[in-house]
């Protein structure tokens, strides 16, 4: 069985975050103008940059596909 480690997990969850709020930014888009494009509401956007809620993978490539990124860039390790 593996355990799963629930603080690295929200440390993960709120990276993931921080890289979509960062990708979002590099494209030049606002939240909404990103929730626009993902039939999403800028509220959502806000709380998920912010690490509130976790997101499904379908969501990440959903994402991916507005902001032109490839979906690994969510989960590579690199500091941005």
């Amino acid at each position: 069985m593996v355990e799963i480690d629930d603080e690295n997990c929200e440390i993960k969850v709120k990276k993931i975050g921080e890289k979509i709020k960062f990708y979002r930014k590099k494209a030049n888009l606002s939240q909404e103008a990103l929730g626009n494009h993902i039939n999403s509401c800028q509220n959502y956007i806000s709380d998920i940059e912010r690490g509130k809620y976790q997101v499904t993978v379908r969501f990440l490539y959903k994402i991916s596909i507005a902001l032109n990124i490839d979906i690994c860039n969510f989960f590579k390790d690199n500091n941005i």
